[in-house]
């Protein structure tokens, strides 16, 4: 477990838990605060009253998963917890009778009820590097609303290849095993196109709702202490999440 709690020598203190839906590095280019990988069982019961504990990732393996009813132990005891981009959008929308606060289209589109549960979410990768080795099903489902939105894409083509697409396990679910599995849906060269610029240039819907959240913290939004200050860098040399775990 991550050693969190005895730097917090104030009750304005914030932590942010990534690195792989936005990578730590970025996260520090974005805001001034403590900043650790993502939020796993235990996190939130250290921290003391009136901090904040602003959540994008979070690991899913059953025995270290960060559970509801901590979150809740820690909003009844007057921390402040907020979540968006991925294990925190999720918590954040089953969790906002609570008071957990959530931003961003993937909260919304839990809050809405098309999706639930950690599938869409999930991915595998490797805890020491952070990075990411299968593509979460999110960003394809962003990717693929917005496209036919715009008209780019017929929106029967974009539900069909969703639903293709939930179909893969999560160990297959890597690049070039969507574009394969997904080529009789889509034009040629599409997910690359599309879904790989738009991850590797660390544009996709996870890392832009987390940017979202952690902005609004560090500019005195309702889930951030006045402590925390915003840096104007919007983008680092660091990337965004090879053992293979679970993360969402």
């Amino acid at each position: 477990m991550k050693q969190l709690g005895s730097s917090f020598s104030t009750a304005a203190d914030m932590i942010v838990f990534a690195g792989l839906s936005l990578g730590l590095d970025e996260v520090r280019s974005l805001i001034s605060t403590e900043v650790h990988p993502p939020v796993e069982a235990g996190d939130l019961s250290v921290l003391p009253t009136g901090c904040t504990a602003v959540i994008i990732d979070g690991v899913l393996d059953p025995e270290t998963i960060l559970t509801s009813d901590e979150i809740e132990d820690a909003l009844a005891r007057g921390v402040t917890v907020s979540g968006a981009g991925s294990v925190g959008a999720w918590r954040a929308a089953e969790l906002a009778d609570a008071g957990m606060i959530g931003k961003g289209w993937v909260y919304d589109t839990y809050r809405s009820g098309r999706i639930s549960g950690t599938d869409e979410i999930a991915l595998l990768y490797d805890p020491a590097a952070l990075t990411a080795l299968t593509v979460p099903l999110i960003s394809l489902r962003h990717a693929l609303e917005d496209a036919a939105r715009r008209g780019a894409l017929p929106r029967m083509t974009a539900k069909s290849a969703m639903a293709t697409a939930r179909d893969i396990p999560l160990a297959n679910r890597d690049l070039d095993t969507l574009t394969s599995r997904l080529s009789g849906h889509l034009p040629p060269g599409w997910l690359t196109r599309v879904l790989g610029s738009r991850m590797e240039l660390r544009l996709d819907i996870k890392a832009v709702d987390a940017r979202l959240l952690i902005r609004h913290a560090a500019s005195g939004g309702s889930s951030s202490p006045t402590r925390a200050r915003v840096r104007h860098a919007d983008t680092s040399s660091s990337r965004c999440p090879p053992s293979r775990s679970r993360h969402s």
